[in-house]
């Protein structure tokens, strides 16, 4: 998909009117929120997790039905590239620590303490993204995270 969005077929690019249909295409690319792709920014990550719990500005993403389903353990064991046992959904970790731990909670953490995630119990979605990378995590994510769970 990133490639695809890029303007690139496995890299190849032939003519000059490929390069700049690239440069054109590639602009696109980097002002798009791609969340697969390392280009969305905190805002449209929490109105995704948002549009997955209920309605946002008239859209929802899935229905409380696939929100339960997406939601719902699908594995559970130790992450190969983690190396940490972890609970995970249709495409989200479950409960993760800095989502406050709850089983409510599903989302997905990123590169340097970025994380993004959505709390049924709550009705809430959060999200950070860093400019900044931090390894490991200093904590912040989940002070931030704690801090608006407190609230809500």
């Amino acid at each position: 998909m990133c490639d695809a969005a890029c303007g690139g077929e496995g890299g190849t690019r032939g003519s000059s009117g490929d390069a700049r249909r690239a440069r054109r295409v590639g602009r696109a690319y980097l002002l798009a929120d791609l969340p697969a792709c390392a280009t969305l920014t905190a805002r449209a990550a929490a109105r995704m997790y948002a549009a997955l719990l209920g309605e946002v500005d008239g859209l929802r993403l899935l229905s409380p039905a696939g929100v339960e389903a997406a939601a719902a353990v699908a594995v559970e064991g130790t992450d190969w590239m983690l190396l940490r046992r972890h609970a995970k959904g249709l495409g989200h970790f479950l409960g993760m620590p800095p989502m406050g731990g709850e089983t409510t909670a599903f989302g997905h953490h990123g590169s340097g303490g970025s994380l993004a995630f959505a709390d049924r119990a709550r009705g809430l979605s959060f999200a950070l993204t860093r400019t900044r990378l931090v390894g490991p995590d200093n904590g912040t994510t989940r002070l931030l995270a704690d801090a608006v769970r407190a609230g809500a």
